[in-house]
């Protein structure tokens, strides 16, 4: 709560929203907004925080031991008197990987620039090189050392992927780098340069989002960035307040979306463990399994043996299966298993009550709780009010400018909740709300229909 002038401004905008909302709030979608209180929730968190590092208030992140082994390898590589081998991957300055590697470069050629190591950038896209150069001599101008940089510190090899991996595994052989770091976007020559690093005794640290070269980067180098762990060094490299503020606040998002994650899980667990309790879901379930036993028996009674192993097995006979049949032919339903009567079931298309999808069951359930209580259902007014403006407003926003006119007309002086009333009034299909007014009577509500982003 230091930062004053930030409350503040979010306070004004949601006194403005809220008269806003309550004078009808025209022009707003209002399925969307969920979507719309997480943009601001998302803007204000990001914004605070990076706020709350530009006042210089202490940020504490994560340690990320890759990271702090880049300053040791450069380090090592200087002790060793050996150069620093740097590989931003393969691909082009459109790939984001491939800008991150980037940036994480001029972060390396500051260390070799202090302690004046040398440094070797072999790269495999003639943009990526000449942006490589340029972050290079930034790095080496401001370190106050462009004596030390030359342009064939970054050069070219070839833009064709196995002979960019020999002819770095090349250079890794002759010059012996105490330090190998490969930041970027990698494919199959991952393993090719990781391995060729190790077998010279190079500390290797490696960064990508390539999912499938994680693992092999993760076996071979001694260090591994990971994910959003390599988009976040640049942060934590550079130090700066505006990045660390960002990386902070995602920090902040992580934690919020992941409780309400879990919020809506328990949520919809109790709603389904509730709705297991209920009279309507003990005979539901008690239904449709005698309808599964009884078409499954008689698919039984009926089939022939070819039919049956089909059913069973959920597949066409196999050639020298043959011999089997006399098995299926003599084998009474009774002895069926559970695994068996299943695989039936699906065969038929009469399932059993745990084979049915749970959404599929509770609107089974929350319909025959209304048809159960339809004179309550019928004595709902208020029920009824509120679907019917529901019904007109969905309605009204799906509508053109000539139909909206043509309302207009047809109810004059009636605007907002009056008009939404009588457009629902004639659209409005009862049938189809009969689950909603179910699911209202829950003692516990469907999260899922609280939070879900349309």
């Amino acid at each position: 709560m230091k930062d004053k002038q930030f409350w503040s401004v979010a306070g004004i905008i949601f006194v403005l929203f809220m008269i806003y909302w309550f004078a009808g709030h025209p022009y707003f979608v209002a399925e969307r907004a969920v979507m719309f209180w997480s943009v601001l929730v998302v803007g204000g968190v990001l914004i605070y925080s990076t706020r709350m590092a530009k006042r210089g208030e202490k940020i504490t992140l994560r340690s990320i031991p890759g990271l702090k082994a880049v300053e040791e390898a450069v380090g090592r590589s200087t002790e060793m008197g050996k150069p620093v081998l740097y590989v931003p991957g393969i691909m082009d300055m459109d790939q984001v990987e491939t800008v991150a590697g980037v940036v994480v470069l001029g972060h390396v050629a500051k260390m070799t620039a202090r302690y004046e190591t040398s440094l070797n950038v072999p790269v495999s896209r003639a943009i990526v090189m000449k942006a490589a150069r340029e972050s290079c001599r930034e790095s080496y101008l401001l370190e106050g050392r462009p004596d030390l940089f030359h342009d064939d510190m970054v050069h070219y090899l070839t833009d064709d992927q196995f002979a960019y991996a020999a002819g770095v595994n090349g250079i890794m052989i002759r010059e012996e780098p105490a330090a190998c770091l490969y930041m970027g976007k990698f494919y199959a020559e991952s393993l090719l340069l990781a391995e060729t690093g190790n077998s010279i005794g190079a500390i290797q640290i490696a960064g990508t989002a390539s999912p499938s070269q994680i693992p092999f980067f993760v076996t071979a180098c001694d260090y591994t960035l990971i994910g959003e762990e390599f988009f976040a060094a640049s942060a934590y490299l550079s130090q700066d307040p505006e990045l660390i503020g960002g990386v902070k606040g995602q920090d902040y998002l992580k934690i919020l979306f992941t409780s309400v994650l879990l919020l809506s899980v328990l949520f919809f667990s109790l709603n389904i463990f509730e709705q297991q309790r209920s009279s309507e879901w003990k005979d539901l379930k008690h239904k449709t399994n005698l309808n599964a036993e009884k078409a499954i028996s008689e698919f039984w009674k009926n089939a022939d043996p070819v039919s049956r192993y089909q059913a069973v097995n959920r597949s066409v006979l196999e050639p020298g299966a043959e011999r089997i049949l006399n098995k299926y032919k003599n084998l009474s339903y009774s002895d069926l298993s559970k695994r068996q009567k299943n695989s039936i079931a699906f065969t038929t298309g009469t399932l059993f009550w745990i084979q049915l999808p749970v959404d599929n069951r509770m609107e089974l359930v929350n319909q025959t709780f209304t048809d159960n209580n339809q004179s309550l259902y019928d004595a709902d007014e208020e029920f009824r009010q509120l679907e019917i403006v529901k019904e007109g407003k969905n309605n009204w926003n799906q509508m053109g400018e000539a139909e909206r006119r043509e309302y207009k007309l047809k109810f004059p002086g009636l605007s907002g909740v009056d008009l939404y009333a009588e457009i629902g009034k004639e659209t409005i299909t009862w049938e189809d709300h009969e689950v909603d007014w179910a699911i209202n009577q829950r003692s516990i509500p469907v999260i899922k229909n609280i939070l879900m982003v349309q």
